[in-house]
């Protein structure tokens, strides 16, 4: 889902920003110039040829590189099963907030677009296929008709579909990006601007009432002794709560930037609003004569409250972090301990040594043990008594390796 994101990003740059073809046509102008002196000519010329095809395909214009790895997909044996198996993991993302920045979520929506334009074609209709869901899909399509991808760019997806053979206009009316509830998700006035106030206030005084508390606990002297393991969990919890409140209103506002830029105002009211046309009036159109007052005071308003608690919570940093890691620690551990242990011994009653060699290596890379109380031979044991084990490990504030992130 990451490279087909990042593939659909470098193909949207290639195909909406002119500075890459201009900056290809300045390159072949000198090298014309000086042709006849390089004494590799003939290899520059291919690069030179390479590098027009792939900039300016007439063939395919626009959404080159998709189209390639659409192709290329195509030609795999069993690809649809996988496309949609992809398209599945998005959509439960999507439902069970298994994101935490905006991109991550918007990455999501993007994915599930382009893999319906890959899984259709000639052959297979994506919209009737029956291991795709589409009705679901549908209403993903209709709850986010317009998606940021990158800096002022966005996808509509009515349109970024229309090079899909089985897309009808059917379908396209029945994504409607002007209606009163679409428009009120791309919008942060009124009612949604009073809720991210409250949110804001709320959680402002729970991070402070935290940093109060541990504060007066560092002034005692058995500090290791009153730092709990549910005061480092309740630290994780607010800290995470934070991040994710700052995306989501960082969401927010990315929705109706991309929402104003993909509904730029027509001349009639651009020209009443004061626009007077000239350099830079396509974004005057979506930017300086966009926003009304209303619209103009809310965003400045949560732009305000994103970079307040953001502060907040860099300040909060030298106070938590360290609860925060023990927390990170203690969960490692757990899992490492106690969660490994009955896959570990399904592993060695079915005799799946090389199974059973990964996660020993795994516990003995990421495990932290009290010295003469390693662990051995736990998961040989029977069911019952595995159960009854109390593990224990060092309580200790030290965030895991990359390594020991990337073996787990």
């Amino acid at each position: 889902v990451m490279l087909l994101d990042q593939l659909v990003k470098l193909d949207k740059l290639k195909d909406m920003k002119s500075n890459l073809v201009n900056d290809f046509a300045r390159y072949k102008r000198a090298v014309a110039l000086i042709r006849s002196e390089l004494p590799n000519s003939e290899e520059i010329e291919e690069i030179v040829f390479k590098l027009q095809s792939f900039l300016c395909n007439p063939q395919n214009p626009h959404g080159l590189i998709v189209f390639n790895v659409k192709k290329a997909v195509e030609e795999v044996r069993g690809s649809p099963d996988v496309v949609c198996l992809l398209i599945s993991h998005c959509r439960d993302a999507l439902r069970t907030h298994r994101f935490l920045l905006p991109d991550e979520e918007h990455r999501f929506h993007r994915a599930v677009v382009y893999l319906i334009y890959i899984l259709d074609s000639a052959k297979l209709n994506a919209f009737r296929y029956k291991n795709c869901n589409f009705g679901e899909v549908m209403r993903l399509f209709k709850e986010t008709p317009v998606i940021p991808l990158f800096g002022d760019m966005q996808i509509q997806i009515k349109y970024d579909l229309d090079r899909c053979v089985h897309w009808t206009q059917d379908f396209k009316d029945r994504i409607d990006d002007t209606n009163a509830a679409v428009r009120r998700k791309y919008t942060v006035v009124g009612d949604r601007h009073a809720a991210i106030r409250q949110e804001y206030s709320a959680y402002t005084s729970r991070l402070c009432s935290l940093m109060n508390r541990v504060r007066a606990i560092r002034t005692k002297a058995d500090v290791q002794h009153e730092i709990k393991a549910t005061l480092c969990d309740e630290a994780m919890a607010t800290v995470r709560d934070g991040l994710r409140i700052i995306s989501t209103w960082n969401r927010d506002i990315r929705l109706q930037s991309a929402y104003k830029c993909s509904h730029p105002l027509d001349e009639n009211t651009y020209r009443r609003l004061g626009g007077k046309g000239g350099k830079g009036h396509e974004y005057e159109k979506v930017v300086r004569y966009a926003y009304d007052e209303r619209e103009l005071s809310s965003l400045v308003d949560i732009i305000g409250m994103v970079k307040g608690l953001g502060s907040l919570l860099q300040k909060s940093e030298p106070i938590l972090v360290d609860l925060c890691w023990r927390h990170i620690h203690n969960q490692m551990q757990n899992f490492v301990h106690a969660m490994v242990t009955r896959p570990l011994r399904k592993a060695y009653k079915a005799n799946r040594k090389t199974i059973l060699n990964i996660m020993l290596a795994l516990r003995a890379i990421c495990g932290d043990y009290i010295p003469g109380q390693e662990l051995k031979d736990d998961y040989k044991q029977r069911k019952a008594e595995i159960l009854e084990i109390e593990y224990k490990f060092p309580m200790r504030y030290t965030p895991p390796s990359v390594d020991q992130v990337v073996l787990m």
